[in-house]
């Protein structure tokens, strides 16, 4: 387990991160590592490194989000004419 310090900084830097999750991704992959790779001389610096490490996240788009975008998009069609849709609603979704 990392030191209370560690985590509060990496929760300070990375405030996007499910440490929880991510701490269990760390210690799956490293326990499942033998030999010379596993030897680490500080654990705390490679959990850090590990979690900045972690793409950011992009928050997916909720369905009832999805439905504000495209009840917005028709409105603004039906006020301007445009068909334009937002980048939600035309199915650019993460999820």
């Amino acid at each position: 387990m990392p030191s209370q310090k560690t985590i509060d900084r990496i929760r300070e830097q990375r405030p996007d991160l499910d440490l929880a999750a991510e701490h269990e991704n760390f210690m799956d992959y490293w326990q499942s590592i033998t030999g010379a790779k596993a030897r680490k001389a500080d654990w705390d610096k490679t959990w850090a490194v590990w979690m900045r490490r972690q793409p950011k996240r992009r928050q997916p788009v909720r369905p009832q989000n999805f439905m504000d975008a495209l009840r917005a998009s028709r409105q603004a069609e039906t006020q301007t004419g445009a068909t334009a849709l937002p980048e939600a609603a035309r199915g650019e979704l993460t999820w």
